[in-house]
């Protein structure tokens, strides 16, 4: 079978680059009106490419498409019910049609392309998420700016921290598998030195919710990696071994013993908020009575858009909770269910793949990564969950008998 025409991948790049970048406009003052023209522009040149794959008849769609996009389109019709129900769609239409188009650009469309790689998602994204954090540090110096707490041209630290750390999972994940398979060490090493530059703007904005991401996603990843290693230890490489060492052993050192910045946020401000909240018996900043009013109070079609404002003027602070306090329990528990089974099936993936597909592991990391970081943060229409949601696409390809990337 054809793997897509050249045209249809740079439609694709295109594409996953500007509906990946609307995500950050949309928290940046300045562009936040560019949010929804790049959001939309991106899902049409996805549509495009997907129409072309049509075409050719040159599309393939299996079980696990139909059963994750037919979940979600449960949880969306629950959602145009809770709406309707509480007649708030006037406030809520752009969020509505939000989740509409994710599942019409990223579900749908990103599945029926024949071109889609995850080399194609990973590359976009980190393109992506490059231009933001570039343009930040040539605006927003972080010289200029409180080193305990930096937000770039983001409105809250807490944005950089999930951008950040999603960038450093993303990364560390392509980086440690293209060392892992033997190849292309320059890209390797092009990806990891990322990973150290997106890992020390995680601790930097210091987001809490961002640092325990960013160790469970590099727990989970090494481990992985180690274990591999040792499972398939013939079919890697000395120069393969020797990078790894010397990557690991240069980090720890620019890490620990040069006066880097990175060392003492973590220390004194990372490690000793995390403190302060133990002690004050507030690990989770105050979240723990706003959960437990939206669980408490919850009708069976959700509170709709007003509800944040009269019981804290502040949101849910967990996108499942948020979906749960504004539509309805069945529209949580759909949500909830359709990642799940999205987890479930990332774990298959990675263990009937690994062999012979290089990046067999980064479903089940952007998923891992959306997961934790909407556990404190509601994630819903971040770049996060674009990510995450575009693994559908890559679930949906037939079984690759080769390490072809």
């Amino acid at each position: 079978m054809n793997q897509g025409s050249y045209m249809e991948k740079v439609l694709l790049s295109l594409g996953l680059i500007l509906l990946f970048s609307s995500s950050s406009a949309r928290y940046i003052s300045e562009f936040k009106y560019l949010s929804e023209p790049l959001f939309l522009l991106g899902g049409v040149l996805i549509i495009i490419a997907a129409f072309n794959s049509l075409i050719k008849n040159e599309t393939v769609i299996n079980t696990t498409f139909k059963l994750m996009t037919s979940l979600y389109a449960s949880f969306m019709g629950l959602v145009i019910l809770s709406i309707v129900v509480n007649q708030n769609l006037e406030s809520e239409v752009l969020t509505l049609e939000k989740y509409i188009f994710i599942y019409l650009f990223l579900g749908v469309s990103l599945a029926l392309t024949n071109g889609l790689s995850k080399r194609i998602i990973i590359n976009s994204f980190v393109i992506s998420a490059l231009i933001t954090f570039i343009y930040f540090l040539i605006v927003y110096p972080i010289s200029e700016t409180p080193l305990e707490s930096y937000r770039g041209g983001f409105g809250n630290p807490n944005s950089v921290g999930v951008l950040a750390v999603t960038l450093f999972s993303v990364s560390l994940v392509a980086g440690t598998s293209l060392i892992k398979k033997g190849r292309r060490y320059l890209l390797a090493i092009l990806y990891l030195l990322i990973v150290i530059g997106a890992g020390y703007l995680t601790l930097i904005s210091n987001s809490r919710t961002s640092f325990i991401t960013l160790v469970i996603v590099f727990v989970i990843v090494l481990t992985m990696f180690i274990y591999d290693m040792l499972k398939m230890r013939n079919l890697l490489s000395w120069r393969s071994v020797l990078i790894t060492i010397f990557l690991m052993v240069g980090g720890m050192s620019l890490f620990i013993f040069i006066d880097n910045p990175a060392y003492g946020v973590l220390e004194s401000t990372v490690l000793d908020k995390f403190t302060r909240k133990i002690e004050s018996d507030s690990l989770t900043a105050g979240r723990v009575p706003i959960w437990t009013t939206i669980i408490d109070n919850a009708g069976l079609f959700g509170k709709g858009s007003g509800y944040f404002s009269e019981i804290s003027g502040l949101g849910a602070h967990n996108s499942f909770l948020h979906i749960l306090s504004l539509y309805v329990w069945l529209a949580a528990i759909a949500y909830t269910l359709f990642w799940l089974v999205m987890l479930i099936k990332s774990i298959y993936y990675y263990l009937t793949e690994k062999l012979t597909n290089t990046y067999a592991l980064l479903p089940f990391i952007v998923i891992i990564n959306y997961l934790s970081v909407s556990m404190m943060e509601n994630m819903t229409v971040h770049v996060s969950a674009f990510l995450a949601f575009s693994m559908i696409a890559i679930f949906n390809k037939p079984k690759e008998q080769s390490m072809k990337v």
